[in-house]
């Protein structure tokens, strides 16, 4: 096999047929093999990935069931501890592909001996539809910023925390195998992976990106995306373990203004002024101060009529300027 597209599911009956359904279509062919390792779901996953497993027997899968509840990054570490291919896509049993992106992007690792990873872009599937926002924007930005120099880039993600998804990469297994896998004893491993990636690529031409959308992240009401307090305490979590300790003011800096801007959006204002109390403790900045306050005044019913889509653009647009 050259590619395995690793799976793990818990509970997403009613989403892992159409997560399967599209790498069916999109990606399939003799070069591709599925894995799906299932976390002791408690719904009837079990039985429909089975069901569509026999009802697809032109098509490679390997399939295995945790022994035990463990949790999504021992159960991403089994699909991969499982896999057989050259090179490694992971993509969430409840995310869907778009359009067809593994055989172009293996035509990148044809062209360059070098290359450890390629990146390619996503949007957001929420309440039923597509919003068509573009989830890699300031990242890819970002790498044009830093001349693809992986030093600089890991440097400026250490400072600011970038929406770079595990699920939106082909990798080469031997170059994930250096790095480690998924760390079990974390959350926030988008972020963990990206650092360790790019803590350990030694020149440009050992990634790349391609930036046209390829596949939908669905985002439901209890996606962790949600929760920005949650978010908070995964960040520092990360921070304890991976930032360099003369980074971590600004770093402890950054992701409480980032919390106390999104708390506004949901006009949690104590919270709000909280955290921004904690992100100039740890940096003083007159621009996060000006901006925050800013923000403020923005009247409730003004930010309760802005789309969601606007507004999270709005607040991108800022961290992305003044972080």
């Amino acid at each position: 096999m050259v590619i395995s597209i690793c799976i793990a599911n818990y509970n997403k009956w009613n989403a892992i047929i159409e997560c399967l359904d599209s790498i069916k279509k999109y990606e399939w062919s003799n070069k591709i093999e599925i894995v799906i390792v299932d976390d002791c779901s408690t719904d009837n996953s079990e039985k429909i990935i089975k069901t569509w497993i026999n009802n697809n027997p032109d098509i490679k899968v390997v399939f295995e069931k945790n022994m035990k509840n463990s949790g999504p990054w021992f159960t991403y570490n089994h699909t991969l501890n499982l896999s057989h291919g050259q090179y490694i896509s992971i993509i969430d049993s409840d995310d869907f592909l778009i359009s067809s992106s593994l055989k172009e992007k293996l035509e990148y690792f044809n062209q360059n001996p070098e290359l450890k990873i390629v990146y390619w872009n996503g949007t957001f599937f929420e309440n039923d539809e597509l919003n068509w926002l573009s989830i890699h924007k300031n990242i890819f930005n970002l790498f044009k910023k830093c001349n693809f120099v992986p030093r600089e880039i890991f440097w400026k993600i250490c400072c600011k925390v970038p929406t770079l998804l595990y699920t939106s990469c082909l990798i080469d297994k031997k170059f994930l195998d250096k790095i480690w896998w998924f760390d079990e004893d974390c959350y926030s491993n988008d972020y963990i992976l990206s650092l360790k990636i790019f803590n350990n690529l030694k020149s440009p031409e050992e990634f790349t990106f391609d930036d046209r959308i390829c596949f939908w992240y669905r985002v439901d009401a209890n996606n962790i995306s949600k929760n920005y307090d949650r978010i908070l305490l995964m960040l520092k979590e990360v921070l304890d373990k991976y930032c360099p300790d003369d980074l971590k003011n600004l770093w402890y800096s950054n992701i409480y203004f980032t919390n106390a801007l999104s708390n506004i959006t949901i006009w949690q204002y104590k919270k709000a002024f909280s955290s921004m109390k904690t992100s100039i403790h740890y940096q003083f900045s007159i621009k996060k101060i000006v901006l925050f306050l800013c923000s403020c005044l923005v009247p409730y019913k003004l930010i309760n009529r802005i789309p969601p889509k606007t507004l999270q653009w709005i607040k991108s647009k800022i961290l992305t300027d003044f972080q």
